[in-house]
């Protein structure tokens, strides 16, 4: 699908769900902000009044007001947009505050240029997310989103390396038990007391990997394939973030649960780093 199916599509969304879809997505693209609330309720296709549509506070205590409209009406962002000014005022909340119209339409550049002067007189900083910066944002990344709210699936990535990665798919697997075949396909050259004692590591790294899905077996091996030694600890090995997004296929927010679950198995993972 084309960039030009996403804008159309986002220009279909009723208010409530161009409301859902602004506090699913907004939160993904700021690392500091707390638990987005709902003030504009949201009714299945419709919203309840409310200003702003919803808020949340930042780590530094600073506010963000956010408000969503696909109404392209000539005014309408900046009237929404002092609303949530003059609330933040009343409340003594404006110095800091971040204010963020969620638009399904590209806005015209005086009525922008409007509302970044009315929030900087105010002490405050304004911020705008128009269709076409949206279906930028759902075309690079967020698939899942585009899908629920758009029915875009996500495109076929490519793989990007020709070797495929090992995969344990057998619900029990096959634990070694000479390591004889390993020490010969890899090109150890190991003694056999040397392999009696690279066995058990086998064995026990063997255990490890069982108490990982598939999904999570997978994207370890792809870490293993990646990983080289770390300059400074070459004991160490290290994955750029942005090759682990390129060959792996995922999305940024999956690599991030993927890690978590690595982080509950720190014997796995404490030899491997993604690095930015």
């Amino acid at each position: 699908m084309t960039a030009n199916h996403t804008k159309v599509m986002l220009r279909s969304l009723s208010a409530g769900e161009l409301q859902q879809f602004s506090v699913e997505l907004l939160p993904r693209l700021y690392s500091d902000w707390g638990h987005v609330t709902q003030s504009g309720t949201v009714e299945t296709l419709k919203t309840r009044k409310g200003t702003p549509d919803a808020f949340c506070e930042r780590s530094d205590e600073s506010m963000v007001y956010i408000q969503s409209t696909g109404d392209t009406a000539k005014g309408k962002m900046y009237e929404d947009l002092k609303k949530s000014v003059k609330q933040l005022i009343e409340l003594d909340l404006n110095e800091g505050a971040l204010c963020i119209s969620f638009l399904s339409y590209d806005p015209q550049a005086d009525e922008v240029t409007a509302c970044k002067k009315l929030c900087r007189t105010h002490q405050c900083e304004f911020k705008f997310y128009s269709n076409s910066i949206i279906s930028d944002l759902l075309d690079s990344n967020h698939h899942d989103l585009r899908y629920k709210y758009l029915k875009i699936p996500a495109p076929v990535k490519g793989k990007y390396r020709s070797d495929n990665n090992f995969v344990l798919t057998a619900s029990t697997g096959s634990e070694p038990k000479t390591a004889t075949k390993m020490n010969n396909v890899v090109n150890w050259n190991l003694s056999p007391d040397e392999l009696t004692g690279t066995l058990e590591s086998i064995v026990e790294f063997y255990n490890r990997l069982k108490n990982l899905n598939e999904p999570s077996r997978q994207f370890f091996s792809t870490i293993i394939k990646l990983a080289d030694p770390l300059r400074r600890n070459p004991s160490m090995m290290t994955v750029p973030y942005s090759e682990m997004t390129n060959v792996s296929g995922r999305e940024n927010y999956e690599i991030r649960n993927q890690m978590a679950i690595l982080e509950k198995h720190p014997k796995l993972k404490r030899e491997y780093k993604l690095s930015r």
